[in-house]
């Protein structure tokens, strides 16, 4: 303790020069508070902050439901060596032939679990996410790129293509990355931004054959005046794609099954496109509010998210139709940006966000069921396996639907369909082992019991071919698309059916 005395033989100048100290910090304190709290909205409202976030909304659950008939096709693939790969996208699916050996490759390295799988369309729509807060960054700012990013994230559908093992979370991180990355190198020109733009535009364009069609939002970028460097980077980019355009023809389309779409397709696509009906009248009212704020933005934004889809649903009305919703949603970013705009201020933000999530959780919620994408196949195999006895068969119905293969180990499956000696070096053109199905009613009628796994709707011959020596049984249980059914041979009700 200081007492008077001290303090009456203490120098002035110590005196004044602790009462400056004390001063300044008094004066220091609120600045030192508010760049804190400046720090901590920067980080909050990051691109990074955002990836992250969204990183975990797509991974969360990533693991619970089943594959389906497509993502069962993604692993069967991705499995075989590079030459099997080959030897298969030569008959079949060639322009898919870069994923699958992506693909390839990160199951080397990950393993082929639903998770490792998945796992990179997880990483392509959080990138995704954090591009778009860049962008909303850049073009208006932090507040609105913040906004963006939240209301994509939140979106059903991309919950449920950031958890599927195909290319399109891939595709969405790689179109919303290639604007960004052309965005950079326009505001400050280097060769380094321009590889960059470069690379992403050509990796897009070679993971899915209609995200060619960004190429359309460069443009647009690019007008009125686009420097050479950007035309070169443009055009190069494109090259690998217009070859494995050039490889694939005459090949059978893996989009040949599309029908073409109707002014009713074209109404229930926001439902398709986002996820959830409701979801989708929310985004297209605020984003539909917003057209016509920002002269360049909005021409950007405009054909990104309005333009593409109009395109796509004019070419399907041709010989080939390309009318999926999955196959659009690198155009989500832009509507995403749009809508932001509309609700830049924080409580409509946060109640436009609030409603998404609120009308989108039942949606959310049944993705990251077992069944979520559609068939239980874990539960079918299970089925299976505890029903069937030594000597029973199994049929598949059709040939090609044999997904439930990934959840069993091949003993289980007495596929007496099944070509002789396949593989015999390479599966070839065929995803699965073929099946003799136009050799059914010579060869099932000396099976006592089959199992029969039918995707819906089936073949019709290869049943009919089953029912002419056999009769099911009530021993039948659904799993979502997928069905297991026991038949046993013999006239139903006669003796020693079961």
């Amino acid at each position: 303790m200081v007492d008077d005395a001290t303090l009456l033989h203490e120098p002035e100048g110590d005196r004044a020069r602790a009462t400056s100290v004390s001063t300044l910090d008094d004066v220091q304190a609120p600045e030192r508070s508010s760049e804190l709290a400046s720090r901590a909205r920067r980080a909050a409202t990051s691109p990074i902050t955002a990836t992250v976030v969204a990183g975990a909304i797509f991974a969360y659950r990533a693991w619970t439901p089943t594959l389906w008939l497509d993502e069962g096709i993604t692993a069967e693939i991705a499995r075989r060596s590079v030459h099997e790969i080959r030897l298969f996208t030569h008959f079949q699916e060639r322009l898919l032939e870069p994923y699958y050996l992506f693909l390839h490759i990160w199951t080397r390295l990950f393993g082929n679990s639903e998770m490792a799988l998945r796992l990179p369309s997880v990483i392509g729509c959080a990138v995704a996410v954090g591009a778009v807060a860049a962008l909303g960054r850049r073009w208006f700012n932090a507040q609105v790129g913040i906004v963006a990013a939240a209301l994509l994230a939140v979106v059903p559908a991309m919950s449920r293509y950031g958890q599927e093992a195909r290319p399109y979370g891939l595709v969405i991180g790689g179109a919303a990355c290639t604007i960004l990355a052309l965005d950079r190198a326009l505001d400050r020109r280097s060769w380094q931004r321009w590889v960059t733009y470069s690379a992403l535009l050509c990796a897009t364009c070679l993971l899915h054959v209609v995200a060619i069609g960004i190429v359309l939002v460069c443009i647009a970028r690019l007008l009125p005046r686009p420097p050479r460097a950007a035309i070169v980077a443009t055009l190069i980019a494109l090259i690998p794609a217009a070859i494995l355009l050039f490889s694939a023809r005459g090949q059978q389309s893996g989009t040949a099954w599309i029908p073409h779409p109707t002014p009713a397709d074209l109404r229930s696509f926001p439902t398709q496109f986002f996820g959830e009906a409701s979801v989708g009248a929310i985004l297209l009212a605020l984003a539909v509010a917003a057209i016509g704020r920002r002269r360049r933005q909005d021409v950007v934004l405009g054909v990104w998210a309005i333009g593409l889809i109009a395109i796509a649903f004019l070419v399907s009305q041709s010989s080939q139709s390309i009318w999926l919703s999955r196959y659009l949603l690198f155009c989500l970013p832009a509507w995403a940006l749009l809508a932001s705009q509309t609700v830049r201020r924080r409580v409509p933000a946060a109640l436009a966000i609030a409603l998404i999530i609120a009308f989108g959780y039942p949606a959310q919620h049944a993705m990251r069921t077992p069944s979520g994408h559609g068939d239980d196949l874990r539960a079918a195999a299970a089925f299976l396996v505890s029903q069937e006895a030594p000597g029973d068969a199994v049929v598949f119905d059709p040939a090609w639907a044999q997904t439930i293969r990934y959840y069993t180990v091949p003993t289980a499956i007495n596929d007496v369909l099944r070509v002789p000696g396949f593989p015999a070096e390479a599966p070839g053109g065929y995803i699965y082992p073929p099946q003799r199905s136009s050799d059914a009613g010579r060869i099932l009628p000396a099976v006592g019991r089959i199992w029969l796994v039918t995707w819906a709707p089936g073949d019709p011959q290869l049943e009919s071919a089953i029912a002419a020596s056999h009769h099911a049984t009530s021993q039948t249980a659904g799993f979502g698309t997928t069905s297991v059914t026991l038949w046993v041979a013999g006239v139903a009700g006669s003796a020693g059916s079961s």
